[in-house]
C-alpha cells in the first residue's frame, strides 16, 4: 500500500459486539487503535 492510497474496505466488531465498517465512514478522519489487551498500557 502506498502513501495516500485508499484503503480497502473492511469490517470490524467493535467492543459492543456491534459491526463497524470503513465503507461507512468515507470522507472523514478515522483512527484506529489495535492493543494487545486489557488492563495494559498503550
Amino acid at each position: 500500500m502506498e502513501l495516500n492510497e485508499i484503503a480497502p474496505d473492511f469490517t470490524l466488531k467493535d467492543s459492543e459486539g456491534t459491526e463497524w465498517k470503513l465503507s461507512d465512514h468515507r470522507g472523514k478522519v478515522v483512527v484506529l487503535l489495535f492493543y494487545p489487551g486489557d488492563d495494559t498500557p498503550v
